[in-house]
């Protein structure tokens, strides 16, 4: 083939040569693309990835560009570091020879019972100074051969070795075997006093000086010539407690007065800096001698005093300022409410009887505290404990929290027939149902029942009714006559769950105030409890229970 737009050229400018702008396909086809002759042989030469090549390691084998790492990885000739880590390279047909003599190839000791492993460059160092399981001789110059790693146990016992003494301060170096001899003359060594009785432990060197000078269990006289003997252990305690001819300095901090022991007690009597306890019971204080008398005039908390006000009250100093704060009959003070009135504190009661701005707690009982201003209006509108007349005009006064308990017992609140729906005032509402409801149910037996039969009166039905048939029947009709397990009283099938769960003056009812249940005829009287008058009470607040 041949590039259009260099015969198109060729075909304007004859003399151009356009032999070398003809495309051609790589004979190995790695890719479908043309090259142009002057791109082919650097293609096949450097990029193509099929062409053979000759492998770089002159191993002599033949491979594609595409393969040749895959060969590299087989070929003998090609080099790869030292597994060993010696950092050398060397050709994969010549790795075993190389292991054979490197130096950082890892092999095992060769001293019998040896399980380390090491370095083959290690190794010479590792037998002669590491290995625990080479034989060595003593350094010690005993002697006795053993391995290494019974070396250190052995110089704890080996009798030639050089050792310290152990005595602190001696410093003196001999063979083990030589120590024995040595502490029986060591000058440094604690040995015991021989003093009876005396527990000090002294050096060697140092022991004729103690007996002589320091031995606590020493007989000696007090050097103050009282008279008295004793182990001179005890003498520095004689002359510090005991001595009455040593010369002490008061005890009490700030006298600094020196004087014979002997002669402490008469001055402790009058000693003006001695602590001595405030005369005056129940108070805790500690003081000098000299500021007694200014305590109990000034600051003195138990002292009685007379109230600074002329109430005629005595008191302790500590209770002073509490009194004139807040008791004292005669401290001026303002008004709690804030109104500024100021007056004598036995003044303020008559005052705060009629101020408006006092706070005060309701009257009516509910507990609220507020300014008595305020009173009349929370009484009017927000109190629960406030009575307020009934507003279907019963006449009851009523407390305001109890305003809708009341509304569901008052005779007066208009209400519905729960039968026939039609308004009328509770206290017409039971008459109503008794006689003119056209919706409540009566009292007839079996009544229209329409099935036939004894039910229903239809006789020329009653030849073909059995008998079985007339009993179950009969058990079952809604109309005919059942009786009240609680009150005993007759009444059709059909009436009978409403009568005992709204009727039945026997039935068990929750009562709305206390919560407690009781039986309907008895109800009333128990409302009465609660301050709910009997006129007032009618079942229909019950017609929920």
């Amino acid at each position: 083939r041949i590039c259009r737009s260099c015969d198109v050229r060729s075909k304007t400018r004859p003399a151009l040569d356009s032999a070398a702008h003809h495309v051609f396909v790589c004979p190995y086809r790695c890719q479908p693309r043309l090259l142009f002759k002057r791109d082919l042989l650097t293609h096949l030469r450097q990029s193509c990835p099929l062409a053979p090549l000759r492998c770089y390691n002159k191993c002599g084998a033949l491979t594609c560009r595409q393969q040749m790492h895959e060969h590299f990885e087989v070929c003998e000739l090609h080099r790869v570091p030292c597994p060993d880590g010696c950092g050398a390279t060397i050709a994969r047909r010549d790795l075993s020879a190389h292991s054979a003599g490197c130096q950082y190839k890892k092999v095992a000791c060769d001293a019998p019972d040896c399980p380390e492993v090491v370095l083959r460059k290690d190794l010479e160092q590792h037998l002669r100074r590491y290995c625990q399981f080479t034989l060595v001789k003593c350094e010690n110059g005993c002697g006795q051969a053993l391995l290494r790693g019974m070396l250190k146990q052995h110089e704890e016992g080996c009798p030639t070795k050089q050792i310290k003494c152990t005595h602190p301060k001696c410093g003196l170096r001999m063979e083990r075997q030589a120590m024995e001899a040595h502490d029986q003359v060591c000058g440094y060594k604690i040995v015991e006093c021989p003093a009876p009785g005396c527990p000090e432990q002294v050096r060697r060197k140092d022991l004729d000086k103690h007996v002589e000078r320091d031995c606590a269990h020493t007989l000696v006289s007090c050097p103050k010539k009282c008279g008295w003997k004793g182990k001179r252990q005890e003498a520095a305690l004689h002359l510090r407690q005991d001595c009455p001819l040593e010369e002490v300095e008061c005890p009490n901090e700030g006298c600094g007065k020196h004087m014979l022991r002997q002669d402490t007690a008469e001055h402790d009597k009058r000693c003006r800096y001695k602590t001595v306890s405030c005369s005056t019971p129940d108070c805790p204080e500690q003081l000098l001698r000299r500021d007694l008398k200014h305590h109990l005039e000034e600051t003195c908390k138990f002292v009685e005093v007379p109230c600074p006000q002329n109430c005629g009250a005595t008191m302790e100093r500590q209770r002073v300022e509490r009194h004139v704060a807040e008791g004292c009959p005669e401290t001026t003070v303002d008004c709690p409410g804030g109104c500024g009135f100021k007056a004598p504190r036995k003044d303020l009661p008559a005052h705060s009887a009629t101020c408006e701005n006092v706070t005060v707690e309701c009257d009516a009982g509910c507990g609220q505290s507020m300014l008595r201003s305020e009173l009349s209006q929370h009484k009017a509108k927000q109190c629960p404990e406030a009575e307020l007349p009934c507003h279907a005009g019963c006449g009851a006064m009523i407390k305001r929290k109890l305003q809708q308990e009341h509304r569901d017992l008052c005779p007066e609140v208009v209400v519905h027939c729960e039968f026939c729906r039609k308004r009328m005032k509770r206290r017409e509402l039971g008459a109503h149902e008794a006689e003119e409801c056209p919706a409540a149910p009566v009292e007839r037996p079996n009544e229209g029942c329409q099935e036939g039969g004894p039910c229903g009166g239809i006789d020329q039905r009653l030849q073909n009714w059995p008998r079985a048939k007339t009993d179950q029947h009969t058990q079952e009709c809604s109309r005919s006559l059942s009786q009240c397990d609680l009150c005993g009283q007759k009444m059709m099938r059909r009436r009978l769950q409403h009568h005992m769960e709204q009727q039945c003056p026997k039935r068990q009812v929750r009562c709305p105030v206390c919560g407690s249940y009781e039986q309907w005829d008895n109800m009333a009287e128990h409302m009465t409890q609660h301050g709910v008058p009997k006129n007032m009470f009618n079942r229909q607040m019950f017609m929920r229970m």
